[in-house]
């Protein structure tokens, strides 16, 4: 048998959705993931909220200069340790922040370095925290707070713009739920 010590090693590797897969191969896995995620030790595994549905067809454009936005709140503290956005075209650039919706709002921050992973055959890609980056990608929600999320999608520098004008699509979802419980 593989000491845990090395399976630990393992599943600082994996992305989210491995992760959960490992959760349900036996319990002292699930026991060790969960204190791994619970200690910070593993940052890429957490609840799945899911607020739109995918539209079949639909496409949304992005334009370089415009961030998206949503705002949350939480009606208890939550830890934000990655974001699920339709999986663009093209070589592109995807800046994500997140703050507190407050009088004076702070600048938006776009240093973070993220890496990510693709789900449901591409079409939608979870952006997380890159591991050792000495800048993490997590955000604590304070409950009963509002904080807005900003997203931001653009075309590399130097790469091939068949449109012209920088314009990226994606997919759209639909049925967007005004609550999620997770």
């Amino acid at each position: 048998a593989i000491p845990i010590e090395v399976w630990v090693k393992v599943f600082s590797y994996l992305s989210g959705p491995d992760l959960f897969r490992c959760e349900g191969v036996c319990s002292s896995w699930h026991k060790e993931i969960q204190f791994q995620v619970k200690s910070g030790k593993v940052t890429r595994r957490g609840l799945k909220c899911e607020r739109l549905v995918t539209e079949p067809q639909g496409i949304t454009e992005h334009r370089r200069s415009v961030w998206d936005s949503i705002s949350v709140k939480a009606d208890k503290p939550v830890v934000i340790v990655g974001v699920g956005i339709y999986a663009p075209n093209g070589v592109t650039t995807i800046c994500v922040d997140a703050r507190p919706v407050e009088d004076n709002l702070r600048p938006i921050d776009v240093a973070t370095e993220l890496d990510s992973c693709h789900e449901e055959n591409g079409a939608i890609m979870t952006l997380f925290g890159q591991p050792g980056s000495k800048k993490p990608f997590q955000f604590v929600l304070e409950a009963d707070k509002w904080w807005e999320f900003m997203l931001n999608i653009k075309q590399q520098k130097g790469s091939y713009d068949p449109m012209g004008g920088g314009t990226i699509w994606s997919g759209r979802g639909i049925g967007g739920k005004p609550e999620v419980k997770c």
